[in-house]
C-alpha cells in the first residue's frame, strides 16, 4: 500500500498547495524542453520552438490537460473558501460584492456621471484590423484564448452521414508536427497560477450574486418552492444596484415556463468532472510521480468538499446510480381468498 507523502497534512494551506503546483508545472515544462526540436538556423532556439514528434506531442498534451485540471480544482477550492468566509462574516460579504463596483470604476477614465469617457481618439476599423494582423504576425506564440475554470465537458455527437467513410492509416508517431499551440498553452499555466486568487475572487463574487445562491438560501430558510421566487427577485433586482437593498416586487417580473420553474437557475460553479469522487483516470495515470497523483486526488476531493459546504455542490453523475432491476424480479404471489 502506497504511503502518503510527508507533507500531506500541510496541503490544507492554499499557499503550500500553490508551491506544489508550481513544482508540477516545472515538470511539464522540463518534459516539453526535452522533446522540442529546433532548426539550426534559428538565432534563439529557446524563443522559437519548432516541431515535435507526434508521440511526444500527444504525451505533452495530456500533461498540460492534467495541469489545467489541477488549476481548475485549485481555483474552485479557493472560491469556495471565500464563499464560506463570506457566509460567516457579513462585512466580508459586503466587501466581496462591493469589489465589482470598485473594479468597474477603476478600469478606465470615467466622467462624473459614471459613464466611460468617449473623448479619447479610437482607431478606425481599418487601422485596428491592421494592428491585429501585425500582432498576430509578430507574436511568439499563437493566440489560444482565455482560461475558463468552469468549462463544461462537451462531447461531440456522432452522426451517421451518407458519405462514405474515408479509410486512413494511423498517423506516424515519429512524424514532426507543429508544437506552437502546445507551447503557448503551456506558457499560460504559470500565469494562471500567479493570479489564481484573483480568478477565485471573481468566481466567488459571481456565485454569491447569482440566482442559484439566492434560491438555495431562500429554500434553506423557508423550505418552500423558491425557484420561481428567486427568478422573480432576479428580474426585480436587474434594474438596480445589488447592494441597494430596495426591491420592487411589482417590476421586472419574468415570464417563466414550467420547465424553467422546475429546473431552477444553473449552478455558476458547476464543473462536470467533480460529480465523481475521483479525478479522470486518464489524467491520473498520465503522471508517474506518486506525489503529483496524491495532489491531484487531494485537489479533487477538496474542491468537491468545499463546494458542497458552500452550497454549490456539483451533484451526482447520472451514471452513478445502480440500474433499476425491479423488472427482473418475480411477480408477487397470488392472493387466495377463502369464502
Amino acid at each position: 500500500m502506497h504511503e502518503a507523502p510527508a507533507s500531506l497534512p500541510d496541503m490544507n494551506s492554499p499557499s503550500v498547495m500553490a508551491g506544489r503546483l508550481r513544482r508540477h508545472l516545472g515538470g511539464v515544462e522540463a518534459y516539453a524542453n526535452g522533446s522540442l526540436e529546433f532548426e539550426d538556423e534559428a538565432p534563439r532556439p529557446t524563443d522559437k520552438p519548432r516541431h515535435m514528434q507526434r508521440r511526444y506531442y500527444e504525451t505533452l498534451l495530456t500533461h498540460i490537460r492534467r495541469a489545467e485540471y489541477q488549476l481548475r480544482c485549485f481555483i474552485l477550492w479557493l472560491a469556495a473558501i471565500l464563499i464560506e468566509k463570506a457566509q460567516a462574516n457579513p462585512e466580508f460579504m459586503n466587501a466581496l460584492i462591493g469589489t465589482s463596483q470598485v473594479n468597474s470604476l477603476e478600469g478606465g477614465l470615467c466622467n462624473p456621471n459614471g459613464l466611460p469617457d468617449q473623448t479619447q481618439n479610437e482607431p478606425n476599423s481599418f487601422a485596428w484590423k491592421q494592428e491585429l494582423e501585425l500582432r498576430s504576425l509578430t507574436v511568439a506564440t499563437p493566440h489560444i484564448g482565455g482560461f475558463n475554470v468552469t468549462t463544461p465537458v462537451f462531447k461531440t455527437a456522432r452522426g451517421h452521414s451518407g458519405a462514405a467513410r474515408i479509410k486512413a492509416f494511423r498517423p506516424d508517431p515519429l512524424s514532426l508536427v507543429d508544437a506552437s499551440y502546445l507551447v503557448a498553452r503551456m506558457a499560460r499555466l504559470p500565469r494562471i497560477l500567479a493570479r489564481a486568487d484573483q480568478m477565485a475572487e471573481r468566481l466567488a463574487r459571481r456565485a454569491v450574486l447569482s440566482a442559484f445562491y439566492r434560491e438555495s438560501r431562500a429554500e434553506a430558510e423557508n423550505n418552500k418552492n423558491s425557484a420561481v421566487n428567486a427568478l422573480y427577485r432576479e428580474g426585480a433586482v436587474n434594474n438596480r444596484h445589488p447592494l441597494s437593498g430596495e426591491r420592487d416586487w411589482g417590476e421586472g417580473l419574468l415570464t417563466l415556463s414550467v420547465a424553467q420553474a422546475r429546473a431552477g437557475p444553473p449552478n455558476p460553479l458547476w464543473f462536470q468532472p467533480l460529480q465523481h469522487w475521483l479525478p479522470p483516470e486518464e489524467l491520473w495515470a498520465s503522471s508517474e510521480d506518486e506525489d503529483e497523483r496524491a495532489d491531484l486526488n487531494w485537489l479533487h476531493l477538496m474542491a468537491v468538499s468545499a463546494l458542497t459546504r458552500a452550497g454549490f455542490a456539483p451533484g451526482e453523475a447520472p451514471t452513478a446510480h445502480l440500474p433499476d432491476l425491479s423488472r427482473f424480479e418475480p411477480p408477487s404471489p397470488p392472493i387466495i381468498r377463502t369464502p
